[in-house]
């Protein structure tokens, strides 16, 4: 069975459809997220010894930087729409070999 648009999708369509990912929806969305991986790591923490333990510290302190970022984005759009993050923002694998924190520099 094929299915048929009524239309071909234009800019214009991907335009109004993308306004739902805008900064602040995004962002608010990640950090419910990682608050959520925080009281899980939190809990795993509390809860085991050894390495469990270890490596749920290594995942909170990647939770704790990317809240962290976040919160600076947030600021920064709310600012001056972000101008002053174009080129700063980095990411980073010092705390885990395979998951990533962003950090954005102080001024």
């Amino acid at each position: 069975e094929n299915f048929r648009l009524p239309h071909l999708p234009t800019f214009q369509d991907f335009k109004a459809s993308s306004k739902c990912a805008e900064a602040p929806g995004v962002l608010e969305a990640a950090q419910m997220s990682f608050t959520e991986a925080m009281q899980a790591s939190d809990k795993l923490i509390k809860e085991h010894t050894g390495r469990w333990a270890e490596q749920a510290q290594s995942l909170k302190r990647i939770i704790v930087a990317n809240r962290l970022a976040i919160v600076q984005i947030s600021r920064a759009i709310e600012a001056d729409g972000g101008s002053k993050l174009k080129g700063k923002i980095t990411a980073t694998n010092a705390y885990h070999p395979h998951l990533v924190a962003v950090q954005i520099p102080k001024d």
